[in-house]
């Protein structure tokens, strides 16, 4: 962005983008002060490299020209990689505590009445020197809750756990021995949020099928949640009573960590 850009230009771009221009009025914009100039981001490190790697794609968040993030630019990261899945033999299995557990394939959850969300969401890592784990998009698929209504959940049913394609083999100590065990990557959700009209899956971001990098063929995205949730590349979802104990859900994610800014512990 040049310092000849004013912030009443940018703002009425970004808002053309979005459609609501004609909604603001022209006295919400604001113009640059006399003798004011834009300046460049200064929260950046020196070192930042949006460049792309296997395991993670950040935004440069300096180019950002418009609401939604491209599909090429939407920032990713993952700990199993990322599993190829045919669509054509590609099914949504939901079991546990359900009064008809089925399998549902692509075609059957498109041909379910389709929804959009606009939505954007973060890592919760997204913090120097990774900036950039964010990004928002115009998702294309159903309300969670449609799927969920098909097969019934049983009322003790309280933990929902959803599994993605993506699996890894893991060193599990048991008892002083250290075995390995293949494990799906894994997150659940309680009973009160699965079942209200927030969480959705999505098949499509921005108007085409999602990426291989975004979950394709499906993915869960729960709104108001870190990406952790967002579980990519989704499978399986198993209702059970106990909670889940995976590991990226009972040891990952859980603690704030402490920083030290400016000589304070925060």
């Amino acid at each position: 962005m040049s310092e000849q850009t004013t912030r009443r230009e940018s703002l009425r771009a970004g808002l053309a983008a979005a459609g609501v221009l004609a909604l603001v009025p022209d006295w919400a914009l604001p113009a640059l002060a006399q003798g004011e100039a834009l300046v460049p981001f200064t929260d950046l490190p020196s070192n930042f490299n949006p460049t792309p790697t296997p395991e993670r794609r950040t935004l440069d968040v300096r180019k950002i020209e418009g609401p939604f993030t491209p599909k090429d630019q939407f920032f990713t990261t993952q700990h199993y990689g990322h599993p190829a899945i045919d669509p054509a033999v590609f099914t949504l299995k939901v079991s546990g505590l359900v009064e008809r557990p089925k399998s549902f394939s692509l075609d059957e959850l498109r041909k379910m009445r389709s929804a959009e969300l606009v939505f954007g969401f973060e890592c919760s890592g997204n913090r120097r020197p990774l900036q950039g784990l964010a990004s928002n998009g115009r998702w294309t698929g159903l309300p969670l809750k449609t799927v969920l209504d098909r097969v019934g959940v049983k009322p003790q049913g309280r933990e929902f756990v959803f599994f993605g394609a993506d699996h890894a083999e893991e060193d599990v100590d048991f008892r002083g021995t250290v075995t390995k065990v293949d494990q799906q990557f894994g997150r659940s959700l309680p009973r009160d949020k699965t079942l209200s009209p927030e969480p959705f899956l999505a098949y499509a971001l921005n108007g085409e099928p999602l990426t291989r990098h975004q979950g394709f063929p499906l993915r869960l995205l729960v709104p108001g949640w870190y990406g952790v949730a967002h579980v990519k590349w989704l499978s399986n979802i198993h209702v059970q009573e106990e909670p889940y104990l995976g590991k990226f859900q009972a040891r990952w994610y859980r603690t704030l960590r402490g920083e030290n800014i400016g000589g304070e512990t925060k």
